[in-house]
């Protein structure tokens, strides 16, 4: 019983962890930033329309707010 729960709180421990660092993965300020640069690489080798580079830019603002808002470490 002691060994179960023990368990129970160490796994419970690293899907913490895990889901805080896919969290940063996803909200963080440095990613997003990578990408808005990615974004406006590939719209000045016409990769991109003008509409989808907005639409893409948009969408990554929304993200790095949201990530503002939950406190994601990597997102101030």
């Amino acid at each position: 019983m002691l060994l179960t729960y023990v368990f129970l709180k160490s796994l419970r421990g690293i899907a913490g962890k895990i889901r805080d660092m896919a969290e940063e993965e996803y909200y963080g300020e440095d990613r997003i930033k990578q990408q808005l640069l990615e974004l406006q690489m590939r719209l000045e080798m016409d990769e991109l329309t003008e509409e989808e580079y907005l639409k893409a830019e948009a969408a990554l603002m929304e993200r790095l707010e949201e990530g503002r808002q939950r406190g994601v470490q990597g997102a101030v």
